[in-house]
């Protein structure tokens, strides 16, 4: 057996790390406008309970007795049998794997074969946890990867888990079948659902990704990296303000590692033209007459719901009507903004009107031969236009800096 125990005291300094990146994200958040479509506080949120769960070893326990009834009697994957009587949070037993791991092969001493088979075997695995389970190892480095006798791996180290939504699912294979189909119209459909706040220019966002699809036009599926794909829609998510659902984050690790690992494995393996006959199966797989009944079925049950239902919102509605406890919530695009800006207009009117009752009040003084003298000058009325001076300078330098940004 082998026992993987959780490093004591470690729960501290997380906790502590914690505080400190939910911290800097809030003050991110606060005062650069521009970072709020990103979400930092969430996205820190996001990362904590992921480390939590991965730090929970009974998370880690429950995810590979998961993975263990998915894949009973897989053809070249094997999950590790674990053992819950003797587990529990700060420990994990589970059968000892006799294999050797993946980072300790010779990869360069493989036969071109064994090699481009165990890419193929480890690709189908994770694709088909992605695609079809939504449910995937989002760590699939060399190191929790053992190689077995007859090409059979084995995964180890489920700390760190992926999971997706059935419509997160139908995005995901929508993009892959549009990159695959240089289908610029589904990709943008996808990536303009991603809006959060407003919705972004349609003709912009379609030029950027016809641009995107031109790139890879002449390229051959051997040379299109999946790094440089992730890299390209975040960088038009971030163009257009887009907000990158916090879900795909791990998707995009876990893609990154296993493009990484099968190139070195064989470096002609094409992980985007090795999905194609995956994705287009799947797609096949919905135009069936029982799918197609299943998904038919469930959408009747929810409009039969829908219309139980009417009746009584209905009468609800009627009498929040009748008491007149029916709210109107009215969200104004950039309301900070303009409230920062209307407190600029108002400093800067204050300013002005104070500066015009110095100028007004010391030519008065100046005009009344009393009180005491400085260059031969009455003291009070040189100190109002010395004041009314400065104010002065302070307006238009807040005009000059508010018109630079």
């Amino acid at each position: 057996m082998a026992v993987k125990v959780k490093r004591p005291g470690i729960d501290a300094v997380i906790a502590a790390d914690l505080r400190i990146l939910n911290h800097i994200a809030q003050l991110i958040e606060s005062e650069i406008p521009e970072s709020r479509r990103y979400h930092p506080v969430q996205m820190v949120q996001y990362f904590a309970r992921s480390l939590a769960k991965e730090t929970d070893l009974s998370h880690e326990l429950r995810y590979m007795q998961r993975f263990a009834r998915l894949y009973d009697g897989h053809g070249f994957l094997h999950i590790p049998k674990v053992f819950p009587a003797y587990s529990n949070r700060q420990i994990l037993v589970q059968a000892y794997i006799d294999d050797t791991l993946l980072k300790n092969i010779a990869i360069d001493a493989l036969p071109p074969d064994t090699g481009r088979a165990l890419a193929t075997h480890l690709t189908d695995a994770l694709l088909s946890m992605i695609l079809q389970q939504g449910f995937f190892h989002a760590d699939p480095h060399p190191g929790n990867i053992f190689i077995g006798h007859e090409g059979r791996i084995t995964l180890i180290d489920f700390g760190l888990v992926g999971q997706l939504s059935p419509s997160r699912r139908q995005e995901i294979i929508t993009l892959i079948n549009a990159l695959i189909e240089r289908d610029q119209f589904a990709m943008q459909f996808v990536l303009s659902n991603w809006a959060q706040d407003q919705l972004p220019d349609e003709d912009m966002l379609g030029a950027d990704v016809l641009e995107m699809m031109m790139n890879y036009e002449n390229m051959s599926m051997k040379d299109l990296r999946i790094s440089q794909v992730i890299n390209d829609i975040t960088q038009i998510t971030r163009t257009h303000g887009l907000t990158l659902p916090p879900d795909l984050v791990m998707l995009f690790k876990c893609l990154i590692t296993l493009d990484g690992v099968v190139k070195r494995l064989d470096g002609n393996f094409e992980l985007v033209g090795h999905a194609k006959p995956i994705v287009q199966n799947i797609l096949q797989q919905r135009l069936k007459p029982r799918t197609l009944w299943r998904h038919g079925k469930i959408q009747a049950q929810l409009l039969a719901q829908v219309a139980d239902q009417f009746p009584q919102n209905l009468l609800r509605l009627s009498r929040r009507l009748q008491k007149g406890q029916l709210g109107i919530n009215l969200d104004i695009a950039r309301l900070e903004q303009l409230n920062n800006q209307l407190d600029k207009i108002t400093n800067r009117l204050t300013m002005g009107i104070v500066t015009a009752a110095l100028i007004i009040g010391s030519s008065i003084v100046m005009n009344i031969n009393a009180g005491p003298k400085m260059f031969g000058l009455p003291f009070f009325g040189l100190i109002g236009y010395l004041l009314a001076f400065a104010n002065s300078l302070w307006v238009i330098w807040s005009i000059w800096r508010s018109g630079k940004h």
